[in-house]
C-alpha cells in the first residue's frame, strides 16, 4: 500500500512539474505568434496607406497635368525596366560586326530591317537567325 501511494505521489509531482514547465513556454510561444501577426498586420497596412497615398498624389499631378504625367510615368518604368540592362546604341549606318568595349569582343551586326533576322538563344544571348 504504501509503494503504491509513493508511487502515485510520485507520478503526481512529475505531472504538476511539467505543467509548471509547459504551461509558460506554451504561453510565451503564443505571446511571440500573437505579436508576430500583429506586427504583419501593421506592416501591411502601412504599406496600403503609402501606396494609397501615393496613387491619390499621382491622381491630383495626373489631374492638373495628364500629358506630363503620363510621360514621367513612362519614364519612370523604363528607367525601372532598362536601368540594370546592359544596352548598345548602333548606327543604323553599321554593317558587319561592332567591337565591344568588353574585352574587344566581336559581335555581329544582324539586319534588324529583315524580320527574324534576330533570334534570343536559350542562354539570353541574341543570335542572328536565318533560315
Amino acid at each position: 500500500m504504501n509503494r503504491a501511494r509513493q508511487d502515485r505521489d510520485t507520478l503526481i509531482n512529475q505531472a504538476e512539474a511539467f505543467e509548471r514547465d509547459i504551461i509558460p513556454r506554451a504561453r510565451g510561444e503564443a505571446a511571440r505568434i500573437t505579436q508576430a501577426a500583429e506586427a504583419f498586420k501593421q506592416e501591411r497596412i502601412a504599406n496600403a496607406e503609402g501606396e494609397a497615398s501615393r496613387f491619390l498624389s499621382i491622381l491630383r499631378e495626373y489631374q492638373k497635368s495628364k500629358d506630363v504625367t503620363r510621360q514621367r510615368l513612362y519614364l519612370e518604368a523604363m528607367e525601372d525596366i532598362l536601368g540594370s540592362v546592359t544596352k548598345y546604341v548602333v548606327s543604323p549606318d553599321v554593317e558587319g560586326s561592332i567591337i565591344l568595349n568588353s574585352g574587344s569582343q566581336i559581335v555581329p551586326v544582324p539586319d534588324l530591317s529583315v524580320p527574324g533576322s534576330v533570334q534570343p538563344t536559350t542562354s539570353g544571348e541574341v543570335s542572328e537567325g536565318g533560315s
